[in-house]
């Protein structure tokens, strides 16, 4: 599938109903980048509707929408990641490797907060990965690989070993890895020099 990169600015005064408004609600005018989609005259301004709707036409396997209780199982687990591990990881991302690019400081404080949410978290998929290989099952699914993109970015922080002491997140995570594309994801993600 091809795509076609494009950089769009937007002003908070012109769409002060964007999700990512709360995150910078003291300034008054930001540029970000946000992943959007348009195909067939839909648009989707959210990466994880990308995900879903690029995953239903070119590998539906990764939702098993053909099977009720695995579908349901990858929808928890897409939920999970969403709402507890990248909600947890985002705030310690935000303060390692974003706010130091922007001359700020890391404010340890929020960082150990939300290392601790995060191990509760880790808690949660240790005893789930003991019983399965991947997170929805015995099968890879988009809930192991919406992982991949949130946690090459902790990887270059200093909690790159949070999964040591959880030796089946560590080795679900390895095994991920150790797969071609997501290898070539992490290329993609890796700074120029």
């Amino acid at each position: 599938m091809g795509y076609v990169r494009m950089i769009l600015s937007i002003s908070w005064t012109e769409s002060r109903r964007s999700y990512i408004y709360n995150l910078f609600v003291n300034l008054t005018v930001v540029l970000v980048f946000i992943p959007a989609m348009h195909h067939k005259m839909v648009f989707f301004p959210e990466s994880r509707a990308i995900c879903k709707y690029v995953a239903r036409k070119h590998k539906p396997d990764l939702l098993r929408e053909g099977n009720l209780k695995e579908s349901a199982m990858v929808d928890v687990w897409l939920e999970v990641e969403a709402n507890q591990y990248t909600a947890a990881l985002n705030p310690i991302l935000y303060q390692c490797l974003v706010s130091p690019m922007f001359g700020g400081t890391t404010d340890q404080k929020v960082v150990e907060e939300n290392l601790e949410k995060l191990k509760k978290v880790l808690e949660v998929y240790e005893a789930r990965l003991a019983k399965h290989k991947y997170l929805a099952g015995d099968f890879l699914s988009l809930a192991d690989l919406n992982h991949v993109s949130v946690t090459l970015c902790l990887l270059a922080t200093p909690h790159a070993s949070l999964f040591d002491p959880y030796p089946h997140v560590k080795a679900w995570w390895d095994g991920l890895m150790a797969r071609p594309s997501v290898q070539k994801v992490a290329a993609l993600m890796k700074p120029s020099a």
